[in-house]
């Protein structure tokens, strides 16, 4: 594989590196592991109301990274990373192996990074001390990735559209490419696959709607249809967690290291440009959740309004990782980067940030804008994430969930684990914790 370029937006020079953070912070973080560690059973009998109502619930699952065990096992790597010598590789330990347990028994979930194959493979390397530990079970759960790549890969039809679990970062493709390059995993025989599944992605970023991709009426799940009825004639999902902006963060990157060749970099451009394109607003810079198939996407900005979520999953925060990632796209877009970053004319109640949670939270806007924009950042960010802390509860936080369901879980992507995680990562420099590169989506060479 090509090797690594010189210096990249995101890369930090050592006179850049932070100071010593306020120890309380950090400590904090610390008595919230401890909490976890100490009612983990607890957690395990704890049950709440999905958000979505119709008598759902989210229930302790062994290979959640929400509210269960490889989330746990994510959660304790941030521990053991920073504190090696306090047995919190044996806390961990328990909880990945309950996770690949339910993997080896249960059916093949989905390919990618937060839900699935990729998941397990990335907590397991998460846990590995670079590589020293695991090594048997990750090279098992790595095939069948394999597998499960190259089977998608044989399957695309670019211009038939595609369901957002096809491509995204949280299931599909793009998720598999983003586990083998921000992990040593590039170096194995996944690092060709990966590289087919990159071009596969550029090739349907450059398909015309309602392909490519767009979500056409027949892709669009009931969920969506229940939840979302503006959507049921199609749609193409502008967030990073499940659309353009993820695909962006692996294209614009694979640029960078001169992987695919043209339709790589006329695919990064095109989605570039529709961002920029649906997301100026006349006094800031918006990513809006969604674009209507039948809309008249190629003329106009966006529908204005108040803001959409500022969050990793949907919203501005996340659609800056790409611009922050890749100088391909920082060149292109010098702009673009402080644009979607600059929050002054918003409320914080437009910021829709009701919870801590690295997901759609304080957690992730504390983490994300220390990477991307630096440490003045964090103290106004964390002052915000604490005030959200609720002691009385088993875990520390409330979760809310759209204003409607509350999690007190030790979840690592929508619970306190990811708000703990958080914090520990103010005591090393940005992007310095395994876990949270799950996250930024920064590859690793």
């Amino acid at each position: 594989m090509p090797k690594g370029v010189d210096v990249l937006p995101g890369d930090r020079v050592e006179e850049d590196r932070p100071g010593t953070m306020d120890s309380e912070w950090v400590d904090y973080g610390w008595e919230l592991l401890d909490r976890f560690r100490d009612d983990i059973d607890r957690a395990r009998h704890m049950s709440f109301e999905c958000e979505f109502g119709g008598g759902l619930e989210i229930s302790w699952e062994p290979m959640s990274v929400g509210h269960g065990d490889l989330g746990m096992a994510l959660v304790f790597s941030a521990a053991d990373q920073l504190d090696a010598d306090g047995g919190w590789d044996t806390v961990a330990m328990e909880h990945i192996r309950r996770a690949a347990a339910s993997f080896q028994d249960g059916p093949v979930p989905g390919a990618g990074l937060f839900s699935g194959t990729g998941a397990l493979a990335f907590g397991l390397r998460a846990l590995s001390r670079g590589g020293t530990r695991y090594l048997r079970a990750i090279g098992d759960v790595e095939s069948v990735l394999e597998t499960q790549l190259t089977t998608a890969l044989g399957v695309t039809e670019p211009y038939s559209g595609a369901a957002t679990d096809f491509y995204d970062v949280v299931v599909g493709i793009s998720g598999a490419v983003t586990y083998v390059m921000t992990t040593d995993a590039h170096r194995t025989a996944l690092g060709d696959t990966a590289e087919r599944a990159v071009r596969t992605l550029a090739e349907l970023a450059v398909a015309e709607a309602p392909g490519g991709l767009w979500t056409p009426p027949d892709k669009v799940s009931e969920l969506e249809r229940s939840t979302r009825p503006e959507l049921w004639a199609g749609y193409l999902n502008c967030g990073f967690a499940h659309g353009i902006a993820g695909v962006l963060n692996v294209l614009g990157q694979a640029c960078d290291r001169g992987i695919g060749g043209p339709v790589v970099a006329e695919a990064a451009e095109r989605l570039a440009d529709l961002l920029v394109q649906v997301s100026t607003y006349a006094n800031m810079v918006d990513v809006p959740a969604f674009l209507p198939l039948r809309s008249d996407h190629d003329g106009g900005p966006a529908p204005t309004g108040d803001g959409a979520r500022y969050a990793w999953c949907y919203g501005n925060l996340g659609a800056a990782l790409p611009f922050h990632n890749s100088r391909f796209l920082a060149d292109r877009h010098p702009d673009m980067l402080a644009g979607l970053l600059d929050i002054s004319g918003r409320s914080q109640t437009s910021l829709s940030l009701d919870n801590p949670s690295l997901c759609h939270g304080m957690a992730g806007k504390l983490a994300l804008e220390r990477e991307m924009l630096g440490d003045h950042t964090v103290p106004a960010n964390v002052k915000q994430l604490l005030a959200l802390s609720t002691p009385d509860r088993v875990f520390g936080f409330d979760n809310v969930q759209l204003e409607s369901t509350v999690l007190d879980s030790p979840g690592f992507m929508d619970g306190s684990g990811g708000a703990a995680v958080a914090l520990l990562s103010l005591g090393a420099p940005p992007d310095t914790l395994h876990c949270l590169r799950m996250f930024t989506g920064r590859w690793s060479w």
